[in-house]
């Protein structure tokens, strides 16, 4: 399908396949989905998410905890103790101390956590005793009014669900917060020793919940062993690479700290980390212990090589090089060969190797070389473009990238890999739109030009985009339609 330019452009649905579909393949184009239609963005109930693997997208185990959440908000809401002549006559000090001075030096039990994560898994046990059970460690009703009284005013308003989801780890009372000393609540409701900032971004993440990441900052906010917890869930962890995992920069998402604690243990520079992460196949869950072993092995080998022959090559040619392994393995899987191997490969070789590859991919368009800032490539717009005011005086605008060197600019802005989606912008198969804020980029948007749908949308360093986004990108994809 690739090789055939005009199979391609008819294919703007997206329902053709190749006999063996590669979700390694950087090149491939994304599948066709109903959950990535118009209808299903735009529903309120639901929202947006982004390139999510089919399977991941929002479950019913995950709706149905946010139900129950919201049942027991509804029920300490509709009591009497919302009235304010009441609250004021109820002790808070002497709750808040009884809360803390039970939770504070609680010993942190990895067991508990464990059987915690076991239950709301379980339909029997939400369906049942999940409501009383974080009622029961929310403690006095109105812990649980002032969360979601405190979480009201925030940005993300769904927050508070979550929190509350997670009170049977609460150190301290929502009821002893207080903004101005500069506490997240967060932090305030969970943190004891000192946790990574990116791990911080889970707890805004309530489109779904990512309980492995949870659990990540629990067992380090409360001063569990990561190591015992890894052989307890089944993780693969190194601990050689935990002191990395704080130095990690917080704009990264835990997952892209992972992998960056993992490149500076193998004494990796932060250019390599950024040649991985600049790679969308390569950016894996490493803890994961349902990923290959031998893609695990070609990762680290892959590293292992920029690494040795990171000072051989530029950023440019080192995306082709990943790119080329990445086909290369994947195709030596798919055919029953022996798995590619970087071992006695030289630098020449592995240059002329991939930029073969790179030819191979563009020469159907009778194009003799990779898009860039050396050989600009245009394609038709799509009528995308979108502008907008907000009564606080933010300007939104959606501009449609039109061209390679666009492409490549605004992939190094926001390090992303977008700058090599010039290929599916030619066949038709995309669109690529730039939102900006304040004349600021700050989302990359991917859209089927066919059916007007989202297939990814992503901020810098693939970051999901944040509520307010979410709902001018919403205002934008109803005009568009």
């Amino acid at each position: 399908m690739y090789r055939d330019p005009e199979l391609l452009q008819a294919d703007r649905e997206g329902l053709l396949r190749d006999e063996y579909w590669n979700p390694y393949d950087p090149y491939n184009p994304f599948p066709k989905s109903d959950e990535y239609s118009i209808e299903y963005l735009m529903a309120e109930e639901y929202g947006p998410f982004w390139d999510i693997d089919e399977g991941d997208f929002d479950s019913e185990h995950d709706a149905h905890l946010r139900k129950i959440m919201d049942d027991i908000i509804w029920s300490v809401s509709n009591k009497p103790l919302n009235h304010k002549e009441l609250i004021d006559q109820i002790d808070t000090e002497r709750l808040i101390l009884d809360f803390e001075k039970g939770r504070y030096n609680q010993k942190f039990l990895l067991g508990t956590l464990q059987a915690f994560l076991n239950n709301i898994h379980s339909a029997r046990f939400r369906r049942h005793y999940l409501s009383e059970y974080i009622k029961h460690y929310a403690g006095h009703p109105l812990n649980i009014l002032t969360l979601y009284r405190i979480s009201s005013q925030m940005t993300n308003t769904n927050m508070w669900k979550l929190l509350l989801l997670f009170s049977p780890f609460w150190i301290r009372s929502p009821l002893s917060w207080r903004e101005e000393r500069g506490i997240s609540l967060v932090e305030h409701l969970f943190v004891r020793y000192e946790t990574p900032e990116y791990l911080y971004k889970i707890w805004n993440k309530t489109d779904r919940f990512d309980f492995t990441w949870l659990a990540w900052f629990l067992i380090i906010a409360r001063g569990g062993s990561l190591k015992k917890a890894a052989h307890e869930f089944g993780w693969r962890f190194t601990s050689k690479n935990f002191q990395y995992l704080f130095e990690a920069d917080e704009s990264m998402t835990p997952l892209e700290a992972y992998i960056y604690a993992e490149i500076k243990r193998m004494k990796g520079s932060d250019r390599v980390v950024n040649l991985i992460l600049d790679c969308p196949p390569l950016v894996i869950d490493l803890t994961n212990p349902s990923t290959e072993e031998d893609f695990i092995e070609f990762w680290k080998s892959s590293v292992q090589w920029l690494i040795q022959n990171e000072n051989g090559v530029t950023d440019v040619q080192a995306n082709h090089v990943l790119d080329w392994a990445m086909h290369e393995f994947t195709d030596s899987g798919m055919r029953g060969n022996r798995r590619f191997s970087w071992r006695g490969r030289s630098l020449e070789q592995v240059l002329d190797r991939s930029a073969e590859y790179q030819r191979t991919i563009w020469r159907p368009y009778g194009i003799s070389g990779h898009g860039g800032n050396n050989l600009p490539l245009l394609w038709e717009t799509n009528d995308l473009d979108w502008e907008a005011e907000e009564e606080n005086g933010d300007e939104w605008s959606f501009t449609e990238l039109n061209n390679s060197k666009e492409l490549h600019e605004e992939g190094r802005i926001l390090k992303h890999c977008v700058g090599g989606y010039s290929y599916r912008c030619i066949a038709g198969n995309s669109a690529i739109v730039s939102l900006k804020k304040n004349g600021k980029r700050i989302i990359t948007i991917e859209l089927n030009p066919g059916n007007k749908s989202i297939i990814q949308a992503h901020g810098k360093r693939n970051r999901t985009p944040d509520e307010d986004e979410m709902k001018i990108i919403r205002k934008w994809l109803k005009n568009c339609n």
